[in-house]
């Protein structure tokens, strides 16, 4: 992933969310945001199309739709990979993973899954069984949770 995040189009801009602190060694292991500017032509470009097909063979992407600033939504997300057990202890928190995210709902608040929208207008990931992207928009959500 790094690889091609290098050589993809100047206009894509990416930011390892490990990178801050003890984790800076093991940054290119975990989850990496990833901006299009211009989302139609951006993911038509050779990195979109190549994490488009990537994805759809093993998901391996969460597909946010936002109108913050991407600093926000580094920032944001960055703080949110990490828990505090009830033990004191911190453990990482794969939000960002399609297999987590497709259970989430399941197994936090109301409350819980409006913080981690927040910010986010849609959030998808692909369905390898149905093959189609299942979305949890803002609306969806609060719908679930009716």
């Amino acid at each position: 992933m790094n690889k091609r995040l290098e050589e993809a189009d100047d206009s894509i801009r990416f930011h390892w969310l490990l990178s801050a602190g003890a984790l800076d060694e093991i940054r290119h292991a975990g989850p990496v945001l990833v901006e299009f500017p211009d989302s139609r032509s951006g993911l038509r470009g050779a990195f979109g199309n190549w994490l488009i097909t990537r994805d759809q063979q093993a998901p391996m992407v969460s597909w946010l739709w936002s109108d913050q600033p991407f600093e926000t939504l580094r920032d944001y997300h960055q703080d949110l990979l990490f828990s505090q057990m009830p033990d004191g202890r911190r453990a990482l928190f794969r939000y960002y993973s399609p297999e987590v995210r497709r259970a989430l709902d399941k197994v936090i608040s109301p409350s819980q899954i409006q913080q981690l929208m927040r910010h986010v207008q849609d959030w998808l990931v692909w369905q390898p069984l149905q093959g189609c992207y299942l979305s949890y928009g803002v609306e969806q959500v609060g719908e679930q949770h009716a």
